[in-house]
């Protein structure tokens, strides 16, 4: 009897995922879905002015989409809070609600990104994230506040939950998990349905709707249903392909890693600069730092972010200036066509680009296709252009972090503040 390979297995099933795909996409094209305002705008992944300020923004009964109470009331259904104060009409919402400078044992202070409060003293604090990590004792502090009564939501695109590092001794159970994935794009869709479907409003919604099932991957219910279909049809293939999936883009990722920073040392290795591996490609946040002295532990060094397809910039490789003080420091742009302002942990960044001029990212199946073989042409030339855009943004800051380096060691202000 002939033994059936992992080969035969797979095929029919992979070509069945990928022609369901496809016919995801064309739809997608035919309705001009692809076509989001958030994404032309680079704001698709930012926390605070795209997803924290539409939703602070629908839940407060005050606002200007004049439905008073009407999303607000189906939020809380949705993550199972009841209401038991006067009118919820008379509740506030705050974003970036300030609780104080952050303490030096990190027990109090810091910004709840939505606060929800309701007419009989009833909090509630969301924290949002959407690729930004947990933050030290972050919920902990959070809980501080309003405390005997105040309940901790913690958002996020699936639903994981969050780390010790941020609730520290809280009791996990005590912090509900949602996710947007789920909760919140079924709060916007059974919103959106008793809306009138040609109002701005609801024109609106539904672009946002669009965005978040993106970021989290999610298909139509038609095109959901099939594949559902075929994976119960093939199990045992499907189980392989999801076993063996992680493990196998980690290699290509990390093989991709490992070359960089082989090759940075070799191209650095007459200059004074250390490559330190950083986090491997499994982690959220993958790197590659290169830090400008080899005896001194300096307050700032160049970073590579991130090899994982996940992360700051929605997943694309970038090079940037770290700053370990978060001092907000205003750096002047070496090239205002490409450089950019990210965070007050990367107060410049530029974005690795392919020789074709599009971003470098991780997380495309033909590019990872390409990279499967280290001898292979793309390879090679994806390896030589990424470290060389790396190396020439070193060269057009590594003055400027010496010269604040230097004020730093003297106790002087940023020069360039």
């Amino acid at each position: 009897m002939k033994e059936i390979t992992i080969k035969e297995t797979l095929e029919p099933f992979l070509k069945n995922v990928g022609e369901i795909t496809i016919r995801h996409k064309e739809i997608s094209k035919e309705k001009g879905e692809d076509f989001n305002l958030f994404s032309i705008m680079g704001m698709e992944s930012n926390e605070t002015y795209t997803h924290s300020a539409i939703i602070a923004t629908l839940l407060d009964p005050s606002q200007n989409h004049y439905k008073k109470d009407f999303f607000l009331d189906k939020f809380l259904k949705i993550i199972g809070y009841k209401f038991d104060g006067k009118d919820l009409n008379n509740s506030t919402v705050t974003q970036e609600f300030h609780l104080g400078k952050i303490d030096e044992n990190y027990e109090r202070g810091g910004f709840i990104d939505i606060l929800i409060r309701f007419d009989n003293g009833k909090t509630i604090a969301i924290e949002n994230k959407i690729y930004a990590k947990d933050q030290k004792k972050q919920l902990y502090r959070y809980s501080k506040y309003n405390e005997a009564k105040t309940i901790l939501v913690y958002l996020n695109l699936y639903g994981d939950e969050p780390t010790e590092y941020s609730y520290h001794t809280l009791k996990l159970e005590t912090i509900h998990k949602i996710s947007y994935k789920e909760d919140i794009i079924n709060w916007l869709t059974e919103s959106r349905e008793l809306l009138k479907k040609d109002s701005i409003l609801s024109l609106s919604l539904k672009q946002y709707i669009l965005l978040l099932k993106k970021l989290t991957k999610t298909m139509d219910k038609t095109r959901e249903k099939e594949l559902t279909s075929s994976i119960l049809n093939n199990y045992g293939a499907a189980q392989y392909v999801h076993s063996n999936f992680d493990k196998l883009i980690y290699n290509v990722r990390e093989s991709f890693r490992q070359a960089v920073i082989r090759n940075l040392q070799n191209v650095l290795i007459d200059r004074n600069y250390r490559v330190v591996s950083g986090n491997a490609s499994d982690y959220h946040y993958s790197q590659i730092w290169i830090e400008l002295d080899k005896t001194r532990d300096l307050t700032m060094r160049f970073g590579i972010e991130s090899f994982s397809g996940k992360g700051n910039e929605n997943g694309k490789i970038f090079i940037g200036v770290f700053d370990r003080l978060t001092q907000e420091i205003n750096i002047d742009f070496a090239n205002e066509g490409s450089d950019k302002y990210l965070s007050k942990y990367w107060p410049v960044i530029r974005l690795i680009r392919t020789r074709k001029g599009n971003s470098l990212h991780l997380n495309s199946g033909d590019l990872l296709q390409k990279l499967n073989d280290e001898n292979s042409h793309t390879f090679k030339d994806l390896l030589e252009e990424t470290v060389s855009q790396i190396v020439k943004f070193m060269n057009d800051y590594t003055e400027v972090i010496e010269e604040i380096e230097r004020n730093r060691a003297n106790g002087l202000e940023n020069p360039q503040s």
